[in-house]
């Protein structure tokens, strides 16, 4: 068991985000649909092993078009686009609980990735990447101090 020292800042913080979550669980319950109501929020899980990190991104109804994979300065950003597909735009919802949106999600990757050899496959809503690591050798470089 670990002990943790209890901060009364970080209680504070906690009290807030309660109460950001209520405010916007209430307003979105009503039928008013804010921003929070048309994000997407996928699930990501990142995994790693010696050699490759493997990173799981849930993209449900995204069709492969509307899915950008962006790399720049060691950021990958993931930008997915969910498309509302009913059939009938007269027609109101009694009850909607999959959600439409633009979804953007910037990840840092770490300094010892290989850029050049990251894969990505998406599948069955599921976009997948391998991001190979590579060893990286710190040359130590003396400075002159005057």
């Amino acid at each position: 068991m670990t002990l943790v020292k209890w901060n009364p800042i970080n209680s504070m913080s906690d009290v807030f985000d309660s109460f950001d979550g209520m405010f916007n669980y209430g307003i979105n319950r009503f039928g008013n649909r804010g921003a929070v109501d048309s994000q997407l929020n996928p699930s990501v899980n990142v995994k790693e092993n010696k050699d490759e990190f493997f990173v799981l991104i849930d993209l449900p109804g995204v069709d492969k078009k509307d899915l950008q994979l962006n790399l720049s300065e060691g950021c990958m950003t993931v930008i997915a686009e969910r498309k509302d597909h009913s059939e009938s735009k007269n027609e109101d919802h009694v009850w909607q609980e999959s959600r439409v949106g633009r979804y953007e999600r910037s990840f840092e990757l770490p300094v010892n990735i290989n850029e050049d050899k990251i894969k990505a496959k998406f599948k069955n809503g599921v976009l997948s990447l391998i991001i190979p690591k590579e060893d990286i050798v710190s040359k130590v470089k003396k400075i002159a101090i005057n």
